[in-house]
């Protein structure tokens, strides 16, 4: 009774429109209500903050209530800075970029500005070609269009989102003013955007969001007018998580660009198609970069976004796809940057012939980059390089840079490789005067996705031949380098061969499908000349790798090859099943509404995979706190007295930034090694740590370690774990020897 009263009071207050003839239609209503899903979410968020609406101890009529809760509404906006995306003023290439479109860029624009809204458009370019300003001038011409000017940027990795802010930031200052700054969102973001002063760093009990760090926790980041971000943050808007529907609505009325798109795995893509069905049924407007694309991936994410099965025609790459809100594609070929002719050559993969090979290599000068695909090997590789007799180079400008080192260092590292070998920050037309005479960088994969790199000289472990290519972008990207003592070449560590099949290491084959590694294998060897003429050569490799067509000539390896692919299959099956099942159904499933929601869990590590919701395949790993033991006190940054811990003392918001700026995500192949870590080991002062931290949002689901003599053993397991700032090694799992 209590209930109908208040409804009928507030029909009267709020004058609800009457609606006579409503005629249901599934997809429509299911779209509505998820997107006012959202909405009520957020403001039940708001309303829900007793700072900004009070308890009111006072006896009003409703009337008055309204009126005075108008007031705390206002309050709560501007309190947490809620604010539309400004208006896109008039856009200006050259003014944007300081430099005159290219041919290939101002067909792109030419192009897209006719396009009526939403669409979707997918620009196959080369690396360096300058897809991502393309990419920013049709979001530009889009946001005058439809006058919603919202923005997120999708990149495959932290590291390459913390460069893109850089760019982005810089493109909104140029048109909106200064005072407007994308948000960073990704999973460490908060350690990033938010001084340890913040409040983000209290406990719950004294947790208060304030100004732009309400947009922060990782269900709320999309709601931000602009941001820059990982793709997990937009593909976990079709999770079925319990909020779910705020995502979606963060990323309404904004124009999403994905870059990178060739690196997403099979589970990956699924959850991608998914979004983009959602994304053209709430009226966002999609930009997919990629340097690579098979055909049949091209196909099926125009048919996602149209919604049917029309066929895009067959242009010259490089080119533009794109599919207007009528559903009909197109394409049309773009302007090559010009041919160029890389040179490959199989090397020995062994640690002594790299090294000798980059002392050939660098015998005159030069930056030369390592590229390995597995973390393990990069340490590995680097540390023999570091104990080598002969210096490569100086110990400055030997670098390892990879996923394993506690944020705090790692961003150091990364700003490191960035001002050594990326352009120069004041000029690009010019020469870095950082940029050194000789240096090596060992990195593994997070290195063919950094845009803004140029090295002279390239070795890379042997992967698919459409992330070989992409790696081979950062060779000698930058003219402004030339000349150079190196040839234009990439020089690949072959697999042993055994009775002319190649055998792949075990590591290799966990992060790529052995079928794939052979077929790219074939590939490159089918090349007799030992070299490939870009851009132009570049789809005929990857329909060699990727198409339906099988190799008929190589009798040795078909055996080996129709193994592999069974494998391939089987594990693209379940991953299509695995993503099917926690996805979010599409907007015109019947009883969207109505089916039961998984709930999985976004946060918590120690939740069983099935039941977190995951944007890739592959195990996420846990976040460790590195912690080390000197005497009777811990210390975040080993030998600083100045980063003591005491657990018996309540924490500041300085040191637990600190604590959450030295964790490390911890994946490993062997699942033992996170179960220990799951496990309190015994030590009650581990389990003393993290009773503390269960209070505190930042930390809540980290593990910790403690170290002693820069080594931690791993209960129960045959591994250590060692971290030392001294060695630059970064993170190191490895078994102890007996």
């Amino acid at each position: 009774a209590v209930r109908q009263d208040l409804a009928e009071e507030l029909v009267k207050i709020f004058q609800l429109p009457a609606v006579n003839d409503f005629q249901p239609d599934t997809l429509t209503d299911n779209v509505m209500l998820t997107i006012v899903s959202g909405i009520v979410s957020v403001a039940d968020w708001l309303g829900s903050d007793e700072e900004n609406f009070p308890y009111e101890r006072n006896d009003l009529p409703i009337e008055s209530y309204v009126r005075h809760s108008r007031q705390h509404a206002r309050y709560a906006l501007l309190h947490v800075d809620w604010k539309n995306a400004p208006a896109m003023p008039q856009f200006d290439f050259e003014d944007a970029f300081s430099f005159p479109p290219r041919k290939a860029q101002q067909q792109i624009n030419d192009v897209l500005k006719q396009l009526p809204l939403p669409a979707l458009a997918i620009v196959e370019a080369p690396t360096g070609s300058g897809k991502t300003e393309a990419a920013i001038a049709a979001y530009a011409q889009w946001a005058r269009v439809t006058g919603h000017s919202g923005l997120y940027v999708a990149m495959p990795t932290t590291a390459t989102s913390n460069q893109m802010h850089t760019r982005i930031t810089d493109f909104l200052g140029k048109h909106f003013g200064t005072d407007i700054e994308p948000l960073l969102v990704h999973s460490q973001a908060l350690l990033r955007n938010v001084p340890p002063e913040s409040d983000e760093f209290e406990d719950d009990e004294g947790y208060r969001a304030t100004a732009q760090a309400w947009f922060l926790p990782r269900k709320r980041s999309l709601l931000a007018p602009f941001g820059v971000g990982t793709v997990d943050q937009a593909l976990m808007s079709v999770l079925q998580t319990k909020h779910f529907f705020v995502r979606l609505l963060g990323l309404s009325h904004k124009v999403v660009i994905f870059d990178e798109v060739h690196a997403y795995d099979a589970y990956m893509s699924e959850l991608f198609e998914r979004l983009l069905v959602w994304l053209r049924q709430i009226n966002v407007s999609v930009i997919v970069l990629s340097a690579t694309l098979p055909n049949k991936t091209r196909q099926r994410l125009i048919r996602a976004y149209t919604g049917n099965t029309a066929t895009a025609p067959a242009k010259r790459y490089p080119r533009l796809t794109f599919a207007a809100s009528d559903g009909k594609p197109d394409a049309i070929e773009l302007d090559s940057p010009g041919e160029k002719t890389l040179q490959f050559e199989w090397i020995d993969r062994d640690e002594e012939s790299i090294i000798q090979r980059l002392t050939d290599e660098l015998r005159e000068g030069g930056c030369a980059v390592v590229i390995c695909n597995t973390i393990g090997r990069a340490q590995r590789l680097y540390n023999a390089l570091s104990q080598h007799g002969e210096k490569l180079c100086d110990d400055d400008n030997l670098i390892l840079f990879h996923a394993r080192f506690p944020m705090a260092w790692r961003e150091e590292l990364e700003q490191r490789v960035l001002k050594k070998f990326g352009p120069d920050d004041k000029d690009k037309s010019k020469p870095n005067p950082d940029r050194p005479s000789k240096a090596i960088v060992i990195a593994p994969q997070v290195v063919e996705q950094m845009p803004d790199l140029d090295f002279d000289g390239m070795i890379s472990d042997h992967a698919p031949v459409d992330l070989l290519l992409q790696r081979a972008g950062r060779l000698q990207r930058h003219a402004v380098n030339n000349p150079r003592k190196q040839p234009y070449r990439l020089l690949i560590a072959a697999p042993e061969i055994e009775d002319d099949i190649p055998q792949f290491d075990r590591g290799d084959k966990f992060v790529y499908d052995e079928y794939v590694l052979l077929r790219s294998w074939i590939g490159l060897n089918d090349i007799v000349t030992r070299r490939i003429t870009l851009p132009s050569q570049l789809p005929e490799l990857i329909e060699q790798v990727y198409g339906d067509d099988e190799p008929s000539d190589q009798h040795q390896l078909l055996a080996a090859l129709a193994k592999a692919k069974d494998e391939m299959t089987r594990k693209q099956i379940e991953a299509e099943d695995l993503a099917e099942e926690r996805m979010v159904r599409e907007p015109s499933f019947r009883r969207l509404l109505y089916q039961p929601n998984m709930q999985l869990e976004e946060d918590d590590e120690r939740v069983h995979r099935a039941f977190r919701a995951l944007t890739r395949n592959g195990d996420p790993g846990l976040q460790v706190v590195c912690l080390h033991r000197a005497g009777n006190e811990l210390l975040v940054e080993p030998n600083d007295l100045e980063t003591v811990y005491n657990p018996s003392e309540k924490l500041s918001k300085v040191i637990i930034r600190e604590l959450a700026r030295h964790a490390v995500n911890v994946r490993y192949p062997d699942p033992t090694v996170e179960q220990s870590l799951l496990t309190d080991l015994g030590d009650s002062q581990i389990k003393s740590i993290l009773t503390q931290w269960k209070r505190i949002a930042a930390l809540r689901y980290h593990r910790v370690v403690i170290l002693e003599d820069n080594v931690c053993r791993l209960s129960g397991t045959k591994y250590v774990m060692r971290l030392s700032k001294k060695d630059k090694l970064g993170l190191q799992i490895y078994k102890e020897v007996q």
